[in-house]
């Protein structure tokens, strides 16, 4: 079995609907406005689960344990965008209080079109009021898009 590689095969997507999380459509994902062309490098921040420690040791252990707990997502999520000249079809959509949904597929070809039975994270987010990155010598306009996560993401959820 062979590493899977990371370069070129993300696809990250912003949808206005999405019927079912747990199911979204090829149609929905398709339709919906493509993200990762415009993103930086370091462009997808605070989708990573963390799954927090529940202490249940007694006053007499001789060990701290625990079990799991809740999973959380960052408070500090954001996504960050390369601006583009003329209109910019990106920062025009993700304006303060926008909500919608943004779907995440790993380990294909970021340009292959979304396609039934494939594996996709969505979560629903509402997008904070975007800001421009500190401008440094040697690079591109960066601005960031913070978001809020107010429903349970759907892990691998499956194209219908």
């Amino acid at each position: 079995m062979a590493d899977q590689q990371v370069d070129g095969n993300t696809r990250v997507v912003f949808a206005n609907i999405v019927a079912l999380m747990t199911a979204p459509t090829a149609a929905e994902l398709n339709a919906a406005l493509r993200l990762d062309k415009t993103m930086s490098i370091n462009g997808l921040n605070g989708f990573k689960p963390n799954t927090t420690r529940v202490p249940n040791g007694k006053f007499s252990s001789k060990f701290g344990t625990a079990r799991m707990g809740r999973v959380e997502l960052s408070m500090d999520a954001f996504l960050e965008f390369f601006k583009q000249d003329g209109v910019d079809t990106i920062w025009n959509t993700l304006q303060l209080n926008v909500m919608g949904f943004v779907a995440v597929r790993y380990g294909i070809a970021a340009d292959t079109a979304f396609a039934a039975t494939q594996k996709v994270d969505v979560f629903a987010v509402e997008c904070g009021q975007r800001s421009r990155v500190d401008t440094e010598p040697n690079t591109y306009a960066l601005w960031h898009s913070p978001l809020a996560f107010y429903l349970d993401p759907a892990f691998e959820a499956t194209v219908a």
